[in-house]
């Protein structure tokens, strides 16, 4: 039984920081299937997705002495999923078009604790300037969105070719960019 299940993430930084294997167990416990789930609404390969956890919670164990300047362990996490997220796509030569969609997903469904900003609220924001776009190109962001639909897939749906649904996610960003500052590029 695992006695550290109801100590807060400070309290468990702290004891994980002196090598307290059970205290980093109840921070696996606590917070990996959460990763898990956000990593896999943008990247399909689950495999890719456990090892990217796997490469988190390693390097975590590793540098567990330099943790202190860890105030909020969750938004500490979550940051480091998106860093992962963010390599994997550049390394796997993704292209741009395919980053500015990760970057208008993440708006819609990160968790970021140190964000002002509630999910819920933000959802709401995009979804509303999403309102204003045209339809069809409204409807190809939506099908990416609430059904997680590639490419292809929504292309097939919307009986269009691969260009038109690339076409309606570029137009689609440019607007979100220029209405929804969290968007901005970050190069």
């Amino acid at each position: 039984m695992n006695t550290y299940k109801n100590h807060p993430d400070t309290v468990l930084i702290t004891l994980v920081q002196s090598g307290d294997v059970k205290a980093f167990e109840t921070i696996y416990t606590r917070y990996a299937s959460e990763l898990f789930g956000y990593a896999r609404k943008s990247i399909a390969d689950k495999a890719e997705c456990e090892e990217i956890l796997q490469d988190i919670f390693t390097s975590l164990w590793k540098n567990r002495q330099r943790l202190g300047h860890v105030l909020v362990l969750r938004s500490y996490l979550w940051q480091a999923v998106r860093n992962r997220i963010a390599r994997y796509i550049q390394r796997k030569g993704i292209s741009q078009t395919h980053l500015e969609n990760y970057r208008i997903f993440e708006v819609m469904h990160a968790v970021s604790p140190e964000d002002d900003v509630p999910q819920e609220e933000r959802q709401q924001r995009v979804l509303s300037l999403l309102k204003e776009l045209p339809e069809r190109c409204r409807q190809a962001v939506e099908l990416r969105l609430k059904e997680n639909l590639s490419n292809k897939q929504i292309a097939e749906r919307m009986n269009i070719n691969l260009k038109a649904v690339e076409k309606h996610f570029a137009r689609a960003f440019e607007y979100l960019r220029n209405n929804y500052p969290q968007l901005k590029k970050t190069d």
